[in-house]
């Protein structure tokens, strides 16, 4: 369930949605105040949100395939506008340094946005679990752990990598929100951000197409890694489970630590996803790939989640 202190909304179903019209995108990578003023120009909006993060968001991955990503998933009853800084690879730490930072602040000073939507931390991740099992990898050459070694690991693991980690990665968060409170703009400075956990990915020597159609990717991310390190497919879907829970908890803590007038939406989606299949090296389950879902995986969270929740904090029903 969504980790949010406010009443759920009225149920909605995937009929009634239906009818809900999808968001009208701006994309600004560069997050051009020029560029957002010039599209809006004339747009009879009902609503005005802004969107930032990762390549669950971003429309280029991968290119040109359309519906691979969660905007366009998203459905509001009224016509809305969602201009789109997102891109791919994007990371916390990047989110709230220098020139991207100041980007930012300019469109929450300049335009009164309804709502911001933020999808950061799946590269973090990434990072995470290549910290974690590199030095191991080097140190296995490829031979397999035994559950009482997998045990010592994650403990070092817990112990010294995962907590400074996130850390960092919260601290991030909360400069993003920080940017928000601080917001010329009064609609902004008080505008709901929903912020998303991730679900239980598997690790799986899937990797990414960036360019559909070809056989041109990137990827897998984590598998080769743990692979390497002597982690079998159990072992893969132990450790994994273990930090997106990790990050979740972190999350949830976060938002209580700062409690309702933060405004806030956590939505907590573990569980919605059908998982990949270990070994798999195409679309499996709610996957796409490694990291990414397919059409129907985004549109499940947006049907679940994003489009009655957003919907709730836009006060369209």
């Amino acid at each position: 369930m969504p980790i949010i202190d406010k009443k759920a909304p009225a149920p909605v179903n995937t009929d009634q949605m239906a009818h809900w019209k999808p968001l009208h995108r701006i994309e600004n990578m560069g997050a051009s105040v020029q560029i957002t003023a010039n599209e809006l120009h004339g747009l009879p909006y009902s609503r005005l949100l802004y969107a930032e993060g990762d390549s669950w968001f971003d429309k280029f991955t991968p290119l040109p395939k359309s519906g691979t990503n969660l905007i366009e998933a998203l459905r509001l009853p009224e016509f809305s506008v969602v201009v789109d800084a997102s891109h791919i690879g994007e990371t916390a730490d990047k989110l709230v340094k220098g020139w991207q930072r100041r980007q930012t602040q300019a469109q929450f000073d300049l335009f009164g946005f309804d709502a911001i939507l933020l999808s950061i931390g799946g590269n973090d991740l990434i990072d995470l679990f290549e910290e974690i099992y590199l030095k191991q990898a080097e140190a296995q050459a490829g031979q397999m752990l035994r559950p009482d070694d997998l045990q010592k690991v994650h403990a070092l693991i817990r112990g010294q990598v995962i907590t400074p980690f996130f850390d960092q990665v919260i601290a991030n968060i909360k400069h993003f929100v920080g940017q928000r409170d601080r917001a010329k703009n009064a609609k902004t400075s008080k505008a709901p951000l929903i912020l998303h956990g991730y679900d239980w990915m598997q690790p799986r020597p899937a990797k990414s197409i960036i360019l559909a159609g070809t056989p041109f990717g990137s990827g897998p991310w984590l598998y080769e890694t743990m692979s390497h390190a002597g982690l079998n497919d159990t072992q893969m879907t132990q450790a994994a489970q273990e930090v997106v829970d990790e990050f979740n908890r972190r999350l949830i803590q976060m938002v209580n630590e700062l409690g309702p007038e933060a405004n806030i939406w956590l939505l907590d989606q573990r569980g919605t996803l059908e998982r990949a299949a270990p070994g798999s090296t195409g679309h499996s389950g709610d996957w796409a790939d490694e990291i990414h879902l397919t059409q129907d995986g985004y549109r499940k969270l947006a049907n679940r989640f994003w489009n009655p929740w957003l919907a709730k904090a836009l006060n369209l029903i």
